[in-house]
């Protein structure tokens, strides 16, 4: 899926280049990681006379994301094992394989990703 097109308000078309000595430099990446963006983002918060919003997820949100990659491995590895089973030729057989409990296993992946998804936002 391709990331959605900004509006002409959401776009930045201009760039500001601003010389900085070797301190000035790694104070202003310390700031921006300290408020957990990137230099640009902060720099451009700084000088717009914003409050640099946080960026870095909490704890608790990062181990959201890392459960949900996870997730997604597992629904991906259950694609791939009925995509594998769907071609065989001999589908009389396919050893003591449930297509209804595979199924199951799926809306329940599907449930817990989309809940995940919700405490997310």
């Amino acid at each position: 899926m391709a990331r959605p097109l900004k509006s002409d308000a959401e776009r930045r078309d201009y760039t500001f280049r601003v010389r900085a000595n070797l301190s000035e430099k790694s104070r202003i990446e310390q700031n921006a990681n300290d408020a957990g963006q990137e230099p640009s983002v902060y720099l451009r918060s700084l000088g717009a006379g914003t409050k640099p919003t946080r960026i870095v997820p909490t704890q608790d949100r990062e181990a959201l994301l890392k459960i949900l990659a996870e997730l997604n491995k597992v629904g991906s590895n259950h694609n791939q094992i009925a995509r594998s089973l769907n071609r065989r030729q001999d589908s009389e057989d396919l050893s003591g394989i449930s297509f209804t409990a595979m199924n199951s296993a799926f809306e329940d992946i599907s449930g817990i990703a989309a809940r995940l998804m919700e405490l997310l936002k």
